[in-house]
């Protein structure tokens, strides 16, 4: 299961807008892969990030999340239950 979010930001290099791109995947062992992407068009920064959590933990902070985000962890909850 695979899933993502588009957020508009703030380039880290100069400040231009920028679109961060965050992807969510459930693993076959319970766990999420948040991806995060962010390439800006005008100095060209690029960066990609990977973090995994266990869905136990992730759900742990859910309601810290943004709606979008916290639905998606309720969805791989979900998921993982019906594994």
């Amino acid at each position: 299961m695979r899933t993502g979010i588009r957020e508009p930001g703030v380039c880290p290099e100069c400040m231009a807008p920028v679109e961060y791109e965050y992807t969510f995947e459930l693993g076959d062992d319970g766990s999420v892969a948040v991806r995060i992407n962010v390439e800006c068009p005008v100095c060209g920064y690029n960066d990609a990030k990977k973090i995994v959590f266990p869905i136990r933990a992730l759900s742990a902070f859910k309601y810290l999340l943004k709606p979008e985000a916290r639905l998606i962890v309720e969805g791989f909850e979900e998921a993982a239950q019906s594994r």
